[in-house]
């Protein structure tokens, strides 16, 4: 799906604060055409919108999770998430912090970048388990997994209603999307999505129950995800539109 791509930031291995795009440096074993995370905050909802790879490398590590949650300080004081804003909403991540066991970078996970107002049930249920989903195609050998975890508002009815909360306003997503393409042997072999409510899921609900096609959440974000030079488009397309 030809839309408007990431800025710049597949192509960035360092730091970029003017496009508004943070990248970690990566720990010495991994090595990826992509940086293994970059964090992408939206200034308007002022949600935060992730993308990265992970493999085993990335996967494997002794850290240890912190999970106290900090400021993006590169980001004007005015409009800047805190944890005000996330009194009585689970603070969401975007990239997991568990896949990542280089303790920078799961420390990073622990932005509020990389966060957005999310339901307890939601967060804790079908989310936790959309992340291990990814984390178990990441611990596969030989195998790069790209991902992009971003806010969806999808209006319902004709009409787009959501919650604004905080003293800065953070927009609340209606929903979550998902999306990774797999890489293996320099080919792309498969690509998925999960779009996810915002709200408590339903008894018994599973990840499998909203999956979705790339496509789907690439229109719903405004997006292209994985337009990489290092592969095959066509073939990139064509698994996209699968659900």
């Amino acid at each position: 799906m030809k839309l408007a791509t990431i800025p710049a930031a597949l192509a960035l291995v360092a730091v970029a604060v003017s496009l508004r795009v943070i990248t970690t440096a990566e720990p010495e074993t991994v090595e990826t055409r992509h940086p293994v995370l970059i964090l992408a905050p939206d200034d308007r909802s002022r949600c935060g919108e992730t993308y990265g790879v992970l493999n085993l490398e990335t996967v494997r590590g002794s850290a240890k999770r912190r999970g106290y949650w900090n400021q993006d300080r590169s980001i004007p004081a005015a409009w800047r998430p805190t944890k005000d804003d996330y009194r009585g909403w689970d603070t969401g991540h975007c990239a997991a912090a568990a896949w990542f066991g280089n303790q920078q970078l799961q420390d990073v996970t622990f932005t509020y970048s990389n966060a957005m107002p999310e339901n307890l049930a939601m967060n804790r249920g079908i989310g936790a388990q959309i992340e291990a989903l990814i984390r178990e195609e990441a611990e596969a050998p030989g195998q790069q997994v790209y991902f992009a975890v971003t806010p969806l508002w999808i209006p319902e009815g004709g009409e787009l209603r959501f919650r604004v909360v905080g003293p800065h306003a953070l927009w609340v997503p209606t929903h979550k999307g998902w999306s990774i393409l797999i890489e293996k042997d320099g080919k792309p072999v498969l690509a998925r999505a999960w779009i996810v409510p915002n709200v408590a899921p339903p008894k018994g609900a599973k990840p499998d129950d909203y999956r979705r096609p790339v496509n789907d959440h690439e229109y719903w974000r405004g997006r292209d995800f994985f337009d990489f030079a290092w592969l095959d488009r066509e073939q990139v397309e064509r698994l996209e539109a699968v659900r």
